[in-house]
């Protein structure tokens, strides 16, 4: 079963630049209802069926919202605790053999997003100013996303990965997983993703950048010192 829902980005744009206690409180219950709340309900019912067969995997699509700022509080809220929520059930679900992942991917190319893509370049002011929405440099469709998550699914050590947080280009690089044009996007945490973010001259040439994950704590610093990944 994949978590998937969210009903928050239009919510996101409307409070956008305002801090937590200035938006209006039914920002909240936007990111977090058809989102952190949803995830719950789904697992708790997955979770019975999943536990009498002694199989299954629950993977909670989460973001990079949860390591660092970048759409407010609510919003990361939320995210690191979809990360918490699948640690947890994977604590409570490993002797019955089902797993429970916190999936990572980057940036999503869904009809939404096209659509803020198209607004932004009409200059519109609803792209949440995320930079590299309006060019969609380095965007995941949603099939390269499902393809990852079927193969994790047929990951005969499935289990080893259980209660931990993957990345979705990560892991397509593992399982040798493309995208409907055969391109595979890489890691936000990539060196190539966050040069050519940081200067865009460079991304017609992100092609030559080696892909390289940039540590944790390098990527965090990054990350708070300019949230508009």
């Amino acid at each position: 079963m994949v978590n998937n829902a969210y009903g928050g980005v239009r919510s996101l744009i409307d409070a956008k630049g305002k801090p937590f206690w200035e938006a209006d409180l039914s920002l909240w219950d936007a990111c977090n209802q058809v989102g952190l709340r949803s995830h719950y309900v789904a697992s708790h019912f997955a979770a019975k069926m999943m536990t009498q067969r002694k199989q299954g995997l629950i993977v909670t699509i989460s973001s990079w919202g949860g390591l660092a700022p970048i759409f407010g509080v609510a919003y990361g809220t939320g995210k690191s605790a979809c990360d918490r929520l699948a640690a947890e059930m994977a604590i409570e679900l490993k002797p019955f053999n089902v797993a429970s992942i916190s999936l990572w991917p980057g940036i999503v190319g869904t009809e939404q997003f096209h659509q803020l893509a198209d607004e932004s370049l009409e200059g519109k002011e609803s792209n949440l100013g995320v930079a590299a929405i309006s060019d969609k440099f380095n965007w995941e469709t949603p099939l390269f996303v499902g393809r990852v998550i079927a193969a994790l699914n047929n990951d005969p050590d499935l289990m080893r990965r259980t209660g931990k947080l993957q990345i979705v280009a990560e892991l397509a690089v593992r399982y040798g997983i493309v995208d409907e044009e055969q391109h595979r996007p890489v890691s936000l945490r990539s060196l190539r993703f966050l040069l050519a973010q940081s200067l865009p001259s460079l991304k017609s040439k992100a092609k030559f950048i080696p892909d390289l994950r940039v540590p944790w704590w390098v990527l965090l610093l990054t990350v708070l010192k300019s949230p508009k990944i």
